[in-house]
């Protein structure tokens, strides 16, 4: 149910990628995503958690998929090595903290 808090922790070997969908009343939910990253793993295992990731978000009228929030804790691997372009093409990002 999109009304109620959805806390998703990817596998992604030594690293973190989460996922939460936050309900606010101002608006239906919030999408989020912190981290996306590891440390000795390949790309292959983040593109997994990113496809997964897809089936999760809202889908605009252009067509792409509706994150609202893009959080980066901090400059290691295991936190930020999953950002690629490629994995992020068909995302909008409203906004990002690093």
């Amino acid at each position: 149910m999109a009304s109620q808090l959805l806390v998703r922790l990817y596998n992604v070997g030594l690293g973190d990628c989460i996922y939460l969908r936050v309900p606010d009343k101002g608006r239906k939910v919030v999408h989020i995503l912190i981290d996306c990253g590891n440390k000795f793993g390949s790309l292959d295992v983040l593109g997994r958690c990113i496809a997964a990731l897809k089936a999760e978000l809202p889908v605009r009228k252009d067509g792409k998929r509706q994150l609202d929030l893009l959080v980066v804790s901090h400059p290691h691997e295991d936190h930020h090595k999953g950002f690629e372009e490629d994995f992020f093409k068909e995302f909008a990002i409203n906004r990002i903290w690093l």
